[in-house]
């Protein structure tokens, strides 16, 4: 079956006024997004981005490496993505946060995609964070990158992200969503307010100027950035805490948002999120089906399936499954989890067999009912692995 990329072969040769921006190109930018390169942010041709992210292929940081760069040998020399303008691209990883975007530019159409978690424990445990804490360091980043990318341009915007850069394509604009309530609320007390510079502070991850730094020239932009935004796209993204999920800013920000999970996503269904999301069959199986490169397409659609039950039920334990477990509860059982890895959070941490056992057995002495949750979670991991 075909895959994305079948779709850049095919489409290489057509220009957007041929073949306008769509899901696909979203998706082709944010598997690129994991280039395994180091930031910059001057502006670079497509040429000269391909050139200086070849000098990195022996980086196997997270696990698109080798598809990324057999993608961009397919977009070398294309008519579609000739012109592309790549800047801003930041590859951040500490023992603080693990944070990538980049910004692509073909023609008027402005592309923001946020990197999703590479093999960095710091990443995962990011991840878990989202459970019981909004916004988290690399929200903040995220939020402020789109602030600022959006400074030094008019122009059309698309959102995306794959993994957690699918969550964190959402919470930029979310916070967008939640400006534009402000104005038309014009009181900065508004329920759906949270400025960028508040939830930047917020996390205390903010760069020396308290934002992350970003390239261009400004050019008087327009002043409701969620207005600018034509379409955010989720490739297989968890979603919120039930806080976020029930603001009117979600709500609004929904309204552009496309989420598109495998059959058996174990990540996309995770936690709050809309429910009507894409699902797209994949030719691979198990936990292989978060890669987005086994994505069955055709042309510029999505071959659907069906969501399996243990993917349901994943969705059910992750909402329904901890509504009566606060917020301080799940601080203190994640917290202690982390702690018993006794592993440097910026080192790799590979989601393998091995590794979720050392996980379990991190598990001792938190709250039984986290425990419970977090047995289920890992069952049906285990369930989708042995399905291979």
């Amino acid at each position: 079956m075909y895959t994305i990329f079948d779709y850049v072969e095919y489409y290489r040769h057509l220009d957007t006024a041929d073949a306008p921006w769509n899901v696909m190109d979203c998706l082709l930018c944010s598997v690129l997004a994991y280039v395994p390169a180091a930031s910059f942010e001057d502006e670079k041709d497509i040429d000269e981005f391909i050139s200086y992210s070849e000098a990195y292929s022996e980086n196997m940081e997270n696990g698109l490496v080798t598809q990324v760069y057999e993608l961009l040998t397919l977009i070398k020399g294309s008519i579609r993505y000739g012109n592309m303008r790549v800047s801003n691209f930041i590859n951040l990883r500490s023992d603080k946060t693990q944070f990538g975007a980049v910004t692509f530019r073909v023609g008027k159409n402005v592309t923001v995609s946020y990197k999703g978690t590479d093999y960095a424990l710091i990443g995962w445990i990011e991840n878990m964070r989202g459970a019981y804490q909004y916004p988290t360091a690399t929200h903040s980043l995220a939020i402020s990158y789109l602030d600022n990318v959006s400074l030094y341009s008019d122009d059309v915007l698309y959102v995306c992200g794959h993994s957690k850069g699918g969550n964190l394509a959402m919470a930029a604009c979310m916070e967008a969503a939640g400006e534009k309530l402000a104005v038309m609320d014009d009181s900065l007390e508004s329920p759906g307010k949270m400025t960028r510079n508040d939830s930047v502070k917020a996390s205390g991850a903010e760069t020396k100027d308290g934002s992350v730094k970003v390239s261009g020239t400004v050019t008087g932009a327009a002043d409701c950035l969620f207005d600018r935004i034509k379409k955010i796209y989720n490739f297989d993204g968890p979603g919120f805490r039930k806080d976020e999920y029930d603001q009117v800013k979600f709500a609004l920000m929904a309204e552009k948002l496309t989420t598109i999970v495998p059959t058996d996503s174990v990540v996309g269904v995770l936690m709050n999120n809309n429910t009507d999301y894409v699902v797209v069959k994949s030719n691979s199986i198990a936990l292989g089906e978060h890669n987005p490169t086994t994505w069955e397409v055709f042309g510029q659609c999505f071959v659907e399936g069906r969501l399996s039950n243990i993917s349901r039920r994943l969705h059910t334990n992750t909402t329904k499954g901890v509504e009566n477990i606060s917020y301080d509860t799940m601080k203190l059982a994640f917290e202690t989890i982390f702690e018993n890895l006794n592993h440097e959070y910026a080192a790799d941490f590979k989601l393998s067999f091995g590794q979720i056992v050392t996980f379990y057995r991190s598990m001792k002495n938190i709250d039984p009912e986290i425990k419970r949750g977090m047995d289920q979670i890992i069952e049906a991991v285990l369930s989708l692995e042995f399905m291979k």
